[in-house]
């Protein structure tokens, strides 16, 4: 089965996606970014948000490599987890060890499931912040800290398929306009930040189930059925494996268990996509914890485990803590060197 987030969106490298804006849209997120955002859910990483968003949902999305992300769901050596992470063993124990007196809010020397939740939901609101910028002087190519139509197309629509670049254009157009709040042809951080932020503003809103419910609603009750959600995801012949995999993330979705993801549901996603992701990667965490909890004892003997786990958002957070604005670590980042290979493009290849 084609995996959307494998061609059309790697800002977000989960490895697959769910609710899926057109085609067109979905075409934004080609561009690369100077590396990709947090782990975030499936089905926003498959919105057109997320073209603009490389975290937010980005990163609404894994942000970590996907050697690592895959990492995450199996046991590391230490020796492997060092290879990966392109650090030395003895410096990822000593940063997991100084990462527990952050995670632990209340100093009991254990980790609960609501400090993991507080904690995680901490790094994919900085990560976010530290994108929005990185998109900004992405995008603001005269750097004169406004963002206008035709530098928005020029990174959005440029180099599209010809057949449908009046399409991506029009789409384009359609969320400059509904975030330039002042009507003066030109965007400012604050609106670019709610351009990627769609959940809080009630235009780009509508747009977004407007483009989700077209793409996938295939009898037009505007509600997505399992087998509607399945066709769409599934291009060609699916295994039974993928398709347990699809019906297990529509009844995520599917919030009261109707059968049906209705518009209600999709806005619940949009406005706080961290709550779903984070509510699934708690699961998966909590088949680590002994009664509900991790605590330090364990943590310093499984920090290889750890180590690639929503703590750390699959172990980013050891890498590049600089990255995560307004978070304070008490280590700095460490850029990989790979003799034969340049800094930034280790730091892209990884």
């Amino acid at each position: 089965m084609r995996r959307f987030a494998e061609s059309a969106n790697p800002l977000g490298s989960s490895g697959a996606v769910v609710l899926r804006a057109p085609a067109g849209l979905a075409a934004w997120g080609q561009r690369r970014t100077e590396r990709s955002a947090l782990s975030l859910s499936r089905l926003v990483s498959s919105l057109v948000l997320l073209a603009f968003s490389p975290l937010f949902f980005g990163a609404f999305f894994s942000a970590a490599p996907a050697h690592l992300a895959e990492a995450a769901a199996s046991k590391l050596s230490g020796e492997k987890l060092a290879e990966l992470m392109q650090m030395d063993l003895k410096d990822i124990k000593e940063r997991m060890l100084a990462l527990f007196e952050l995670i632990d809010a209340n100093h009991d020397n254990e980790i609960d499931t609501e400090e993991a939740k507080e904690w995680s939901t901490k790094l994919k609101n900085a990560m976010h912040q530290h994108q929005v910028r990185m998109e900004f002087q992405a995008i603001d190519k005269d750097a004169d800290g406004k963002v206008s139509l035709a530098e928005l197309e020029a990174t959005y629509v440029d180099g599209q398929d010809q057949k449908q670049l009046e399409q991506h254009k029009k789409e384009v157009e359609q969320r400059f306009k509904a975030v330039d709040k002042n009507n003066d042809g030109l965007l400012d951080m604050a609106e670019i930040r709610i351009l990627m932020d769609p959940g809080k503003d009630d235009g780009l809103m509508k747009i977004e189930i407007e483009e989700i419910l077209t793409a996938q609603d295939k009898d037009g009750d505007r509600k997505i059925t399992l087998s509607e959600f399945i066709e769409t995801e599934g291009t060609g012949s699916i295994t039974d494996a993928e398709k347990a995999e699809l019906e297990k993330e529509f009844k995520s979705y599917d919030v009261n268990a109707d059968g049906t993801i209705d518009e209600g549901e999709l806005q619940q996603i949009i406005k706080d996509p961290h709550a779903h992701e984070i509510r699934l990667l708690l699961e998966e965490f909590a088949k680590d914890l002994k009664d509900g909890k991790v605590g330090k004892e364990q943590w310093e003997k499984e920090f290889e485990s750890f180590a690639v786990s929503m703590l750390t958002d699959n172990g980013e957070v050891l890498r590049f803590p600089e990255d995560y604005t307004g978070i304070e670590f008490p280590f700095k980042t460490v850029v990989p060197k790979v003799e034969g290979v340049e800094d930034d493009e280790k730091h892209d290849e990884l």
